[in-house]
């Protein structure tokens, strides 16, 4: 009985972290060349101009943006961005070359969206990951 007490406490606790680490991801802003990207409310700017991006791309540029400089399988990709769809890797380039156009339109010969031949994508560009403070993330929710 008590292992499972344990057991079910530890499960709680990893709960409780991977809550911490999603709110945490949430209040995050990345930024990288000209671009400035908020996962939590779905924008990114290069400067201060909106892009358009659809939202797949969207959902891959979070994954990769998240994990600068590690690879990320296909498969991953795909699981995440369509969880409930059977989809081939072909959806998943016609989104990344998207993405690489919506990216690449700023600085020639920027490169942020590396192909891991077989494998999958990394994201190699710099980032840098700050975490928006609450009276920010206000306002930016004010003036959407």
């Amino acid at each position: 009985m008590e292992s499972s007490k344990t057991k079910a406490s530890e499960a709680a606790g990893e709960d409780e972290a991977n809550a911490d680490v999603d709110n945490m991801k949430k209040t995050m802003e990345y930024l990288f060349g000209p671009f400035r990207f908020i996962p939590a409310r779905r924008t990114l700017h290069c400067g201060d101009v909106p892009q358009r991006i659809g939202s797949r791309a969207f959902d891959i540029l979070t994954i990769l943006v998240e994990r600068p400089s590690e690879p990320v399988s296909k498969r991953e990709l795909i699981n995440r961005v369509w969880p409930t769809t059977v989809v081939e890797d072909g959806n998943l380039k016609v989104h990344v070359s998207a993405l690489r156009r919506t990216l690449g339109e700023f600085e020639e010969g920027s490169n942020y969206i590396a192909t891991i031949i077989g494998r999958g994508y990394c994201f190699v560009g710099p980032v840098q990951a700050n975490k928006i403070a609450a009276e920010r993330q206000l306002r930016l929710f004010k003036t959407g």
